[in-house]
Order: structure tokens, then C-alpha cells, then sequence
């Protein structure tokens, strides 16, 4: 059973209010109106009844803007509702209770003794991509990984070094002009291919060409 808004009849265990919060369990996440609703179910007053379709407590939320983090089907939440009303509820959180911390892959760690959990910050979707924002003293970085480990971007705060890598091809493209600079800039082929560089007009240290 799913109970709507307002229902004329509501089973039993529905028709008293709940003031304060209660733990659910989310049955549905794919809102047909994409609001960022869920349904959830609570086993503290049945384990069939779906309640009606709840909003998500959401960062900055509003109109195409806003934190979308829906949570998952069977995932714990935090709910309150409207006044008390069963058939009004909110989503206020997310719980780790049930199920094992975030934490990112090893393809995605730097060597090296890992922080702390208080040290590392993650945000880690369903299939792995992570952003781990890590505070261990002496090795703070930032690092994207997608969640396979092939592809990931590290911001090393101590070396000031910004490091990207790619099991596969890395491809830069821009609509205007595109420059690359450093106190030294290095091009190195380490398979047994070519350097290719094209061009309507081609200016190597203006006419100047050291080959070593």
C-alpha cells in the first residue's frame, strides 16, 4: 500500500501523528514529477506500507540549482514529519548505520601511511567515482578518481603540484588559444610512436632549433 496525501482512510498504524524524527528505509527513489522526492517505508509503525513521495533536505535547493544527492533505494534516512502528519514527510538525512563507510579505492590512495577519519573526507557515488579531500598533516591533497581507478586528478598542497593521469588517451581542446607554460616544459614519448605537431604557421624559438 502507498499512501498519498490525504488519504480518506489510512490503515491503523497511520492514523496516529509522529512528533520528533524516525528512522526509514528508502523503496523508491525515481520520482516521475523529478523533484527530488523518495518513498520510504518504517518499520517502526509497518513493514509494507510506502509513505507518500518525501522531499529531501538538500543544500542551497531551488530552482536548476541547488546539491542533488538523492539516496539510494534501501538506504537508511532520518525523517520528520509536517506537524506531526505521517502522510507529510521529509527527508533530513542519511544514516551509515546499516551499511559500510565511504572510503576511496586503493587506485585512488597515494602511497603512504593513510589518515585517519578525521583526516579524509570522501564523497563516493554508487559506482566508485570519488572526491577525497584529505587533511593528514604533512600530505594534504585533493583527489579525483573515477571508479575504476583508470583516471584520476591529484592537487598536492604540499608540493603545490597538480598531477593528472589516465590508463588511456588525454585530449586538451580549446576554442580559443591554448598555452602551455613552466619554468621548464618537457615532451616525452615513451612508447616507440611520434611527436606530431601541425599548424598553418610553426615557430620553434623563432627560427632557433636545438636537436640534442
Amino acid at each position: 500500500m502507498r499512501l498519498e496525501a490525504g488519504p480518506p482512510e489510512v490503515p491503523e498504524a497511520w492514523a496516529r501523528r509522529a512528533y520528533g524524527i524516525t528512522v526509514g528505509i528508502v523503496t523508491n527513489n525515481k520520482d516521475p514529477e523529478r523533484r527530488g522526492r523518495v518513498r520510504v517505508r518504517f518499520p517502526r509503525f509497518s513493514d509494507q506500507d510506502e509513505s507518500a513521495w518525501a522531499p529531501v533536505l538538500s543544500p542551497m535547493a531551488g530552482a536548476n540549482r541547488g546539491l542533488l544527492l538523492l539516496p539510494e533505494k534501501d538506504d537508511h534516512v532520518l525523517v520528520a514529519f509536517d506537524n506531526g502528519d505521517l502522510h507529510f514527510p521529509y527527508v533530513i538525512g542519511c544514516l551509515f548505520a546499516a551499511c559500510p563507510l565511504p572510503v576511496s579505492d586503493t587506485a585512488c590512495q597515494p602511497p603512504g601511511p593513510q589518515g585517519t577519519e578525521q583526516d579524509v573526507k570522501v564523497l563516493r557515488s554508487r559506482s566508485g567515482h570519488t572526491l577525497t579531500l584529505d587533511d593528514t598533516q604533512g600530505r594534504e591533497r585533493i583527489t579525483l578518481c573515477d571508479g575504476k581507478g583508470k583516471v584520476r586528478m591529484t592537487f598536492d598542497s604540499k608540493s603545490g603540484a597538480l598531477t593528472l593521469h589516465a590508463d588511456g588517451d588525454v585530449t586538451m581542446e580549446a576554442g580559443g588559444r591554448l598555452t602551455l607554460s613552466g619554468a621548464s616544459v618537457t615532451l616525452e614519448d615513451k612508447g616507440p610512436g611520434r611527436i606530431s605537431i601541425q599548424g598553418g604557421k610553426v615557430d620553434i624559438n623563432r627560427g632557433a632549433l636545438e636537436v640534442v
